[in-house]
């Protein structure tokens, strides 16, 4: 009953959905990259009308033969990194040529055994990361690909509304998404590619040898993946951001076209409604598509957080310890790289909180313009809404993406970094 209100008749639909695949076009060439979402666009037949055209699944089509040659290489090529690496077992092949004590020791205490042992773990943590991942997102493709077409079908709907009522549309998806992937994905990308130079160069790390060129290839994709699902959300907190955006100044232009004795129509405020409604379900959404990656992330910054400081402090608890500088610098470096992209991902989602407040403070200014009980009604339905139940980023029952999420982190790294340096007090009485 809504869409019909909306004024879309089906070839304008059709037009207005094209315009806005234009404007995700990037992002969904970003997604089929990452070989666990083969979208593709599908026809729905409908009686006495033009076919409605959405993001779906084909099976035949190139993007899915791609996703599952990539997604099963993926997943063999990391089992067998695993065995090769943490547990030396070179079945069914020998992928990767790397010596077992990635980073080289400089003394040979128990403390040091440790350290290296941990760092091992922290390594080995990429590709089972990895693993856990390609699984979970191939397991949700359906949800995933039905969560982007909502958002495409928003932004063609809000487009359509702003152009039957010569409104303004304040919408820059394309470019946002440019920008984004260029600071989320190059700029970490090609940051990361001197510091790996170096190490190797003088020796720190023991470079990874590739036994092929498909490997290379396949684990460049996951490499790229790993930046990706970072800039991933990005994107959708950026989207979501705009529509509020959007609906805030349809509502704004609104209010500066009504006059002391004019009055708002119902039918107006329930489009409205019907926007921020839909707007909450894809900011829902985003949390529940991207939990299983964002909270790996989570926990693998808790992890090295953790083998850092047990790193320091009982290196420099060793008087006879020299300090290697460069290995320290790196660390030092990967760490506080890792605290602030969490801390971007923090402000991005109360981002979203933020402009949905103030959503509700432009509707109150509409108050004295519902003159009928029923449009006093409707909007009221709305403020209560985002009053009672905020909307944000929430990965689960787990935890809400919010600044206050460094003190999670914090309380974490802490508690267990006693636990480990009580072990090695036990352990050398």
């Amino acid at each position: 009953m809504i869409r019909k209100n909306l004024g879309i008749p089906s070839e304008n639909e059709r037009k207005s959905w094209g315009t806005a695949m234009h404007q995700f076009w990037p992002y969904i060439i970003m997604l089929r990259l990452t070989g666990t979402h083969p979208i593709s666009t599908t026809k729905i037949p409908k009686k006495n009308a033009l076919p409605t055209i959405s993001l779906g699944f084909n099976i035949l089509s190139p993007v899915t033969i791609y996703s599952i040659v990539v997604s099963s290489g993926s997943f063999y090529m990391f089992v067998v990194m695993i065995l090769n690496w943490a547990f030396q077992i070179y079945w069914p092949q020998k992928l990767f040529y790397m010596d077992a004590l990635i980073f080289k020791p400089i003394r040979q205490n128990s403390t040091g055994v440790i350290v290296t042992k941990l760092y091992l773990i922290s390594n080995c943590l990429f590709p089972f990361i990895r693993i856990v991942v390609i699984l979970i997102q191939v397991i949700n493709f359906i949800p995933i690909t039905y969560h982007v077409d909502a958002m495409v079908r928003l932004y063609a709907d809000l487009r359509q509304y702003c152009k039957n009522r010569d409104q303004i549309l304040k919408l820059n998806i394309r470019k946002n998404i440019f920008y984004n992937f260029l600071f989320f994905v190059g700029l970490p990308w090609f940051s990361s590619v001197p510091l790996m130079a170096v190490t190797v160069a003088t020796g720190r790390i023991t470079p990874l040898r590739f036994s092929n060129v498909p490997v290379a290839l396949v684990f460049f994709i996951q490499t790229f993946c790993c930046f990706w699902e970072d800039a991933d959300l990005h994107i959708q907190c950026d989207v979501v951001t705009q529509f509020y955006h959007q609906i805030e100044t349809i509502i704004v232009q609104t209010r500066q076209d009504l006059t002391s004795d004019s009055s708002i129509e119902l039918i107006q405020v329930r489009v409205w409604h019907h926007f921020l409604h839909r707007n909450r379900q894809i900011c829902r959404q985003i949390g529940k598509v991207t939990k299983i990656p964002q909270l790996l992330s989570i926990m693998t910054l808790i992890f090295n957080s953790i083998i850092y400081m047990y790193s320091v402090i009982e290196t420099f608890a060793l008087e006879s310890y020299t300090s290697d500088k460069d290995i320290l610098i790196a660390a030092t470096g990967s760490l506080v790289f890792g605290l602030i992209l969490l801390y971007a991902k923090a402000v991005r989602a109360e981002c979203v909180t933020k402009t949905e407040a103030r959503l509700n403070e432009a509707l109150f200014s509409l108050t004295n313009y519902a003159k009928s009980p029923e449009v006093q009604l409707e909007l009221k339905e709305m403020q209560s809404t985002m009053t009672e139940s905020p909307i944000g980023i929430s990965f689960g029952n787990y935890t809400k993406l919010t600044q206050g999420i460094f003190l999670t982190v914090s309380t974490q790294v802490v508690t267990y970094l006693i636990v480990l340096l009580q072990f090695e007090k036990a352990r050398c009485p």
